[in-house]
């Protein structure tokens, strides 16, 4: 399975730099700059970039990292209410290009998480939007032609210049998500990759399948990814207190009023809870225990046919550090047994 790391938002940086003032870390290399490279050297297969007011440009960041990066992949994330199609396809495709083939588009279409880009569509356009697939749907008529448009340009030299066009490299995989059935729709008729929250086995097979039959009218396949927190701890005790812990201090950075959580009153399935003071970064689902039960759960995602795993977790870096020392290696292995517990997690990160 392929592993994605989130990469922190822009509030949890700065709550980084905060937490860290004296030292020339933030100043000097952005907390997300760290905790990107730190994933590559972890051994994950890329970073989400998240789309939002909350968060930095994430095509932007995704040129950045791009550069002292290199084989990251870059799952960024976009807005089409907010980013004309012709101007995404180019920047798209100048960034896939230049990260030589490393880019992922994820079409993030609901708008109403973020209070701040509602507000701002409401003032451009006298009301709020109604952002669903279907305005995605046409959003990708302009996005895909002035794709193909790029790429189908002669490469002979201009005559009022004398210089070649610019070699255009296929557009990047186009990634969706939802779970309604119009959602299911446009992923099976444009997505390669398919995003789901964790659920219980059966309702990502349910949705897994409901997209399969869609796609397979036009021959298409779709892939799947599951998106989850998580919080792995050497006992599900401590797991435990570790959830509790990160949903308190959430709900404190994003200035949400803090109350006490009962993590055992939001069970969705085995090891897999809902977490709604999460939502900010795409997904109310946590997944929390021990090494070897948190492994199982992400193993029976794979026999279903998920074959990419978007993780995240607070304080970033050390629970990233966590989860690439005691879960990835049960994974990639297939083995039951626990690894060798320890608290040293924190090797030096080479920065660029």
């Amino acid at each position: 399975m392929q592993t994605f790391w989130v990469l922190p938002s822009l509030d949890e940086s700065r709550h980084h730099a905060m937490s860290t003032a004296g030292t020339d870390s933030p100043t000097r290399h952005p907390y997300w700059r760290q905790v990107a490279l730190a994933a590559e050297q972890l051994g994950f297969d890329g970073i989400k970039l998240p789309a939002g007011r909350s968060c930095e440009d994430a095509l932007v960041i995704g040129a950045a990292l791009s550069l002292i990066s290199k084989e990251l992949q870059l799952m960024v994330g976009v807005r089409p209410a907010v980013l004309g199609p012709v101007v995404c396809a180019r920047m798209a495709s100048t960034l896939h290009q230049v990260s030589n083939s490393r880019l992922l588009l994820h079409l993030v279409s609901d708008l109403r998480g973020d209070p701040a880009d509602t507000r701002q569509l409401s003032a451009l356009f006298n009301q709020i939007p109604e952002i669903s697939e279907d305005y995605v749907r046409l959003w990708l008529t302009g996005y895909l032609a002035e794709l193909a448009r790029l790429q189908n340009e002669e490469h002979a030299p201009d005559p009022r210049y004398g210089h070649l066009h610019p070699l255009r490299n296929p557009g990047p995989p186009i990634l969706c998500g939802g779970v309604s059935n119009a959602a299911a729709q446009l992923s099976s008729d444009h997505a390669d990759l398919h995003i789901m929250s964790a659920r219980s086995p059966a309702e990502i097979a349910q949705q897994m399948r409901k997209v399969r039959q869609l796609a397979s009218r036009d021959r298409r396949e779709v892939r799947f990814a599951v998106r989850t927190h998580i919080v792995v701890r050497e006992t599900e005790s401590d797991a435990h207190k570790a959830a509790r812990a990160m949903l308190h201090h959430s709900a404190k950075v994003t200035a949400l009023k803090s109350r006490r959580i009962r993590i055992d009153q939001l069970a969705i399935s085995q090891n897999l809870w809902r977490a709604q003071h999460l939502n900010r970064d795409g997904t109310d689902a946590l997944l929390l225990g021990d090494a070897p039960s948190l492994a199982a759960r992400l193993r029976e995602f794979s026999s279903l046919g998920v074959d990419t795993l978007i993780l995240s977790s607070y304080p970033h870096m050390d629970e990233m550090r966590r989860v690439a020392h005691f879960v990835l290696p049960l994974i990639r292995r297939n083995v039951t047994g626990d690894p060798l517990w320890t608290r040293d997690l924190n090797p030096p990160v080479r920065v660029a």
